[in-house]
């Protein structure tokens, strides 16, 4: 099940694209019960804590490292519809197994607001790691407005591209404080999306985003992968004269 044209557009266009309904019902269920499983009640703090310590910069957000669906056939990056359409937009080319399980933990007491600055991912440090890839992510359970959701900064993987082709040698980061990189991303109105569990989000290795706040009374229970191309080492540093070099869409 390739995307379909106008949700390629939405995709080059903004950056990124929600496809409703990916995940069956039934795997969603299964899901659910490998979590309960593992690693029981995770509304109960002992078990959070449990479960894996919180993210450095976040202490909100807890990363259960290392847990994986089994057997391997039951992992997002192995769900026919997910699969579809990641060969459909890299030919076959992305690859990298399954992702990270992150709760982000309810804080209903604090006043909801934006993030002010989103992550460009492939980068860890100061360090390029992954220059070319497609996240994706979905939920476990439906995840309400103001309840974790995923932020963009719609179009700025376009703006991220032309400034670095401007000044490829800031590929190192240091791009991310840049004034002019800065002054280009400054009016960009960030968006929060928020989904039904089983919807899938794709987006572009160039987009800023970040994690939302969760001021809900569940917890987010999010699965994140990023897929990386195959051949990356052979194009590390490069800054592309066409943003879609490498996709087939």
């Amino acid at each position: 099940m390739p995307l379909k044209p106008e949700q390629i557009a939405e995709f080059k266009a903004l950056g990124y694209v929600l496809v409703p309904n990916l995940i069956d019902p039934s795997m969603l269920d299964n899901w659910r019960a490998q979590i309960r499983a593992k690693f029981g009640d995770l509304s109960d703090p002992v078990q959070q804590n449990a479960a894996g310590p919180p993210q450095q910069h976040r202490e909100d957000i807890t990363i259960l490292r290392g847990f994986r669906f089994s057997p391997e056939e039951t992992q997002l990056v192995n769900q026919p519809k997910v699969k579809a359409i990641v060969d459909h937009m890299g030919e076959g080319q992305f690859c990298g197994e399954d992702g990270n399980l992150r709760l982000l933990l309810p804080e209903s007491e604090c006043k909801w607001h934006l993030p002010e600055r989103g992550h460009i991912d492939g980068y860890l440090g100061k360090r390029r790691t992954m220059p070319f890839l497609l996240g994706l992510a979905t939920y476990i359970y439906d995840v309400e407005p103001r309840g974790g959701g995923t932020v963009f900064w719609p179009r700025s993987h376009i703006k991220s591209w032309k400034f670095l082709r401007k000044y490829p040698h800031h590929l190192n980061h240091s791009f991310k404080d840049h004034p002019e990189y800065l002054d280009m991303v400054k009016d960009i109105q960030p968006v929060e999306l928020h989904a039904k569990a089983g919807d899938v989000i794709f987006w572009h290795c160039n987009i800023l985003h970040e994690t939302s706040q969760n001021t809900s009374n569940n917890i987010r229970h999010g699965l994140f992968a990023r897929l990386q191309h195959k051949d990356q080492e052979t194009f590390r540093d490069e800054i592309p004269d066409d943003l879609w070099k490498r996709w087939r869409i």
